[in-house]
């Protein structure tokens, strides 16, 4: 699942940063934020993104990374306490059920004030949906950063 980084427009004053955006949350937002602008719209519409730039994949940390230790001395004994080398994180690729879940939880709004049409299942509806992995499914054209063009 490919992930963007972006502006968010909530509104016409307000305009945040969002990283790690997904195609699904994308639908997400526009949803809460410009609810109905792709309901007659031919070619879909993202009024809620501005510039999005290509940032990688979502992935679900399964352990977390352990910073690197340096060298020191050991405060009682003063021996030399060698340095203990950093251990990265250990991750995998984000499922269509975690990113669901991801979003439930991140996105607690519910659509026309029906506290029972939560906006995720609304859009996403079953017990397994298959969510969109490329931004190209959705219609949202993404720069490539400069350096992945080289």
């Amino acid at each position: 699942m490919n992930t963007i980084r972006c502006g968010l427009k909530n509104n016409e004053y307000h305009t945040g940063v969002g990283v790690g955006i997904t195609p699904a949350e994308v639908l997400v937002l526009t949803a809460i934020h410009y609810p109905g602008v792709n309901d007659n719209a031919e070619k879909p519409q993202f009024p809620v993104i501005v510039s999005p730039v290509a940032d990688g994949v979502a992935l679900t940390e399964d352990e977390p990374s352990v910073p690197a230790e340096e060298q020191k001395l050991h405060p009682i004994t003063g021996k030399v306490i060698p340095a203990v080398p950093a251990v990265p994180a250990k991750t995998h690729e984000r499922t269509d059920a975690e990113e669901v879940v991801r979003l439930k939880r991140k996105y607690t709004q519910t659509l026309e004030g029906d506290p029972k049409k939560h906006v995720v299942p609304q859009l996403f509806p079953g017990i397994a949906p298959k969510l969109p992995a490329t931004f190209e499914e959705i219609g949202l054209r993404v720069a490539i950063p400069e350096a992945v063009k080289e």
